[in-house]
């Protein structure tokens, strides 16, 4: 049972932070989109730049994903030193499933339910 949980704890964490990294990913692309978009070589037309306040309010949203990221990612980590860690010393003390012990034991279950 432990082996299972920390499995699924392991897969839970690095879900986390593959969500985290996507995020930013996506809130760098989306800070990049809203940047001045230079116009051809053969345009006389210079570029228009995009409003100010447009760009001001990108700029702390991207802000405000980085330090969420930033916070996420520190309460993930927290996740190893409070869940993986125990659990892996839980599966040092655990005994494989097919020993005599557990088909014994599995054996006067189903003969008490008989």
């Amino acid at each position: 049972m432990c082996r299972q949980l920390l499995e699924h704890t392991k897969t839970w964490r690095d879900s986390w932070n593959d969500i985290l990294v996507n995020q930013t990913r996506f809130m760098d692309s989306f800070h990049d989109v809203y940047q001045t978009i230079p116009r051809t070589g053969d345009s006389a037309i210079p570029p228009e730049p995009a409003a100010p306040e447009i760009l001001k309010r990108v700029a702390m949203l991207h802000t405000s994903y980085n330090e969420l990221k930033d916070d996420m990612l520190d309460e993930v980590a927290k996740v190893e030193t409070m869940l993986v860690q125990p659990l892996g010393e839980c599966r040092v003390h655990d005994p494989p499933p097919n020993t005599r012990e557990w088909l014994e034991a599995d054996e006067r279950l189903w003969v008490r339910r008989c």
